[in-house]
């Protein structure tokens, strides 16, 4: 091992001695006044628009051809620093010094308002930010990034096994790439990886999201943007001073959130007057206690357009109990920009809180088309100025091919990317690696080498003597013999439940997946379980073909056998509650019934927003009684028949009979927006509410006995933030059904309800306190679930408990029929406790009077708001 590192040593050194006698280019160091070095300076080289920032340690090198240039070398809190240079036959050394910025007040007419002049300059950058983002018809660039991370700190208990795999504080894992980046506006980007270098498995750890977002949209990587046209609802703004820099006036305002928490931002932004653009941000922002910096530098690389030229991001948190940092430093060069023509380059924006005369001058002149606006610029309010680049949009939206497409990305890696040797990097890399960089490449090279040797040895080993092992019958297991074959073996330990109607239950599963050559899959679920206390084996088949695009993935589906199913399909009472509320508490929740059955249907799409779902299910029901009293409550009054209680039917227990059932349901999301990645399409689904509607039918066909019935059902759903407070979830459905009431009570309209002390159903389609069968009806009925997540509100006012990530959320839930009376639930909770945990309190009232009060847990919901999806996170 010793040889090898040593051999590696020897090599490296040799190539950085070859790289740099043929190199030709600057080196140095930028410093400040007390002679300490300057880490990520940003060096722009004018005459190619190629830019590169400096190491941890001040030192930057450039390759250059021989030639004269004009260098700018800055960084946020220093006066930026333009330098002529020759650049000969070899590598010409400089030492710059930066001097601490020195930013004046300007003398301000204070109006009766005695408004911050950060106003007036923030509200002319954000109406001009629509703007910037139309300014280019297109540009490439070429965009290096290097990211270094490392784990501070673990749990006590995995410190040993951690450092065992060679990890600890001292490790740093780096990452290099290179990229050839395109746009094409509106939001058109293609990316084209053309070399990479990795010390660990950190292909997925990318700040993309970052580097091609953009503040001047309402919303950065997900978080509001200090010039979204709701910022003034998010954030305060104050003005820090303007300093003159290279002929530009640019002026320092402070960000400060009007209410702390996650995607909110908090720092500082520097805007250039009269281009009101972004010079230089340095912003933080938190997500689930995780703290990112955003630092960026933006330059003019033609008269009026500022694009940024280098990204630094930082990102620390603490996530059960391991500490970690993470920084990428990027640095965009070689760009080659076409302008939109249709856009003037120079508008004046008159502000009308400052200059009202002059603004009610501009309102009464008549105003020209579009065309002529455009093109002709000059002066204009910020609200003319915005609806003008508004209006613009709309225009050409409408002529565009896919209105309602939000981003189009294109990503690849060139096959040879991971090939290219270390003298290729040592000539190209823009940001010098430092010696600890150095030292970890060195490392983690050679280790990999080992690590793929006894990898290799491993594979063959196992090969020869196979994978499944004894442990597996008990854990499960995954078969793999190729690309595009999988079986899965369940562990029967998830599979062993009790329940009042077979007693203890043993099951065994497995899943087969194959994937075809047009990316569509074929499932098989087969799957059977033996009850100890009914002596009964049941088992039942599905399959499951699923084909079309990505983003509105169709299916048809085949299943059948005999089978216990619940008397509600959803199946709300999970097999694990109620072996749990059973055997503890004797409280047999879950009502079975057999089914032998055959179930047919297809779920498709007519457009990308309009879809259905078609099924037809033969199934002769039985009904089934309780065999075993099992138990480890001391309560007297024994299990609960397999029959529940309702209100409405006094008698829930049925005859064996056939159903012969038709299922007909359609979604329509009219305003639903996409992504396209890869050229293929995500459905972004918070964009738009969900309508639906089903229609469920009982056919008699041979006799009396068969089910028969007829019922409609619509419903509603959608999610939206009403400013910066919060975010609302809606669900609410209502039906009813038509022409005879069903005969049978598998066949009446059931709700979600939930009497265990767990949360484990949808926390907005969902009941807490309502009893799973007593409120079932054959009549009419309405329903509706309103959950409120707030961004401040009670605990998430203590800074400590903001960093945990932790969330407050309050609802309401209402369910009328005929028989029910008006049924509220009220609640408040706390969710994503310690990461993973939810506690809600929860009080029920019919007709306004008092009905029950009860505290539930559960796993985290994880209600997540880039797409307005709900997940139960368990």
């Amino acid at each position: 091992m010793n040889q090898r590192f040593l051999k590696l040593a020897i090599i490296a050194l040799l190539i950085l001695n070859t790289v740099n006698v043929f190199a030709e280019g600057i080196e140095g160091y930028v410093k400040n006044k007390d002679n300490e070095p300057i880490e990520f300076a940003t060096i722009y080289v004018k005459e190619l628009g190629t830019g590169t920032t400096t190491n941890i340690e001040g030192y930057f090198q450039i390759s250059l051809e021989p030639g004269a240039y004009h260098l700018v070398f800055q960084h946020l809190g220093f006066k930026a620093k333009e330098v002529e240079i020759e650049v000969g036959g070899a590598f010409k050394n400089l030492i710059i010094d930066l001097e601490e910025e020195t930013i004046m007040l300007k003398t301000v007419v204070v109006k009766g308002d005695n408004e911050d002049p950060a106003y007036s300059i923030m509200r002319k950058a954000i109406a001009k930010a629509n703007y910037h983002t139309q300014q280019l018809d297109s540009f490439e660039a070429e965009v290096y990034i290097k990211g270094s991370g490392r784990l501070i700190d673990s749990p006590f208990f995995l410190r040993k096994m951690i450092e065992k795999e060679g990890v600890d504080s001292t490790t740093s894992y780096t990452v290099e790439s290179v990229s050839r980046i395109q746009y094409t506006r509106p939001s058109t980007y293609s990316e084209e990886v053309i070399s990479v270098r990795t010390t660990g498995d950190e292909y997925g750890t990318s700040p993309n999201s970052f580097i091609f977002g953009s503040f001047y949209d309402p919303k950065y990587v997900d978080a509001i943007s200090p010039l979204s046209p709701k910022a003034f609802a998010y954030y305060r703004f104050e003005y820090l001073g303007t300093k003159k820099e290279r002929g530009y006036e640019i002026s320092k305002i402070r960000v400060t959130p009007r209410s702390m928490g996650d995607d909110i931002f908090w720092g500082e932004i520097s805007i250039v007057e009269d281009d009101w653009s972004i010079q230089s941000t340095n912003l933080n922002m938190r997500k689930i206690g995780i703290l990112f910096n955003i630092k960026q530098i933006y330059e003019p690389v033609e008269p009026h357009v500022w694009l940024p030229i280098s990204h630094q991001f930082e990102v620390t948190g603490k996530v059960f109990g391991f500490r970690f940092e993470y920084n990428y430093l990027s640095t965009i060069a070689k760009y080659k920009i076409e302008l939109n023509k249709d856009l003037a380059q120079e508008f004046e924006i008159i502000d009308e809180h400052q200059e009202k005369e002059l603004a009610k001058e501009l309102n009464d002149r008549p105003a020209d088309n579009l065309e002529s606006q455009l093109a002709e610029g000059g002066e204009l309010t910020r609200k003319q100025f915005r609806k003008l680049i508004k209006d613009y949009e709309k225009e050409e939206n409408q002529a565009s091919e896919e209105p309602l497409v939000e981003g189009n990305y294109t990503y690849k890696i060139d096959s040879m990317a991971a090939t290219i040797d270390s003298v290729y990097w040592a000539k190209i890399r823009p940001v010098p690696l430092t010696e600890y960089e150095k030292k970890g490449y060195f490392k983690m090279d050679s280790v990999a080498l080992v690590e793929k040797q006894e990898a290799e040895g491993d594979t063959l080993e196992k090969n020869q003597k196979g994978g499944f092992g004894v442990m597996d019958i008990f854990s499960g297991y995954t078969f793999r013999w190729s690309d595009n074959d999988r079986l899965t073996y369940y562990s029967p330990a998830t599979l062993f439940f009790f329940n009042t109607v077979e007693g203890f239950n043993l099951g065994l599963k497995f899943k087969y997946a194959h994937t075809f050559k047009d990316k569509s899959k074929l499932f098989l679920w087969p799957e059977i379980k033996y009850g100890f206390s009914s002596e009964r084996l049941y088992g039942r088949i599905k399959s499951e073909y699923r084909y079309g695009a990505l983003y509105k993935r169709s299916n048809i589906h085949l299943s059948g056998g005999v089978f216990t199913n619940q008397l509600n399909v959803e199946n709300p009472i999970t097999p694990l509650v109620n072996s749990i509320t059973s055997l503890f508490w004797q409280d047999n929740y879950l009502k079975y019934y057999e089914s032998d059955f055959i179930s047919v249907g297809n779920k498709g799409h007519f457009s990308d927003r309009l879809s259905y779902e078609m099924d037809f299910t033969y199934e002769s029901r039985k009904p089934l009684y309780n065999t075993s009293d099992y138990t480890w409550s001391k309560r007297p009054e024994g299990y609960s028949p397999n029959a529940p209680e309702n209100i409405e039917l006094p008698n829930t227990e049925f005859i064996v009979h056939d159903a012969y059932l038709i299922n007909l349901g359609i979604e329509y999301k009219p305003w639903l927006k996409f992504r396209i990645r890869n050229e293929k399409k995500h459905a972004i689904n918070s964009s738009s509410p969900t309508f639906s509607a089903a229609y469920i039918t009982g056919v008699p066909f041979f006799t009396s006995t068969d089910a028969d019935f007829r019922h409609l059902i619509f419903g509603f759903d959608h999610s939206f933030k009403p400013g910066i407070r919060g975010q609302f979830f809606i669900s609410a459905k209502a039906g009813a059904f038509l022409g005879d009431k069903p005969q049978y009570f598998i066949d009446f309209n059931h709700f979600a309800g939930n009497e265990s002390p767990f949360l484990m159903e949808d926390p907005v389609g969902s009941y807490r306190l309502l009893p799973y069968y007593n409120y079932s009806t054959a009549d009419k009925h309405a329903s509706a679930q309103v959950l409120y997540q707030f961004r401040k509100f009670l605990f998430t006012q203590i800074p400590m408990l903001q960093l945990t990530g932790l969330k407050e959320l309050a609802y309401v839930s209402y369910l009328v029929t005929p028989h029910s009376g008006n049924y509220v639930e009220l609640g408040y909770g706390l969710d994503n406790l310690f990461r993973f945990a939810r506690i809600e309190a929860s009080t029920s009232f019919i007709d306004g009077s008092y009905n029950s009060f009860g505290v539930k847990i559960g796993l985290s919901t994880s209600i997540t708001s880039d797409d307005g999806s709900i997940n139960i996170g368990f």
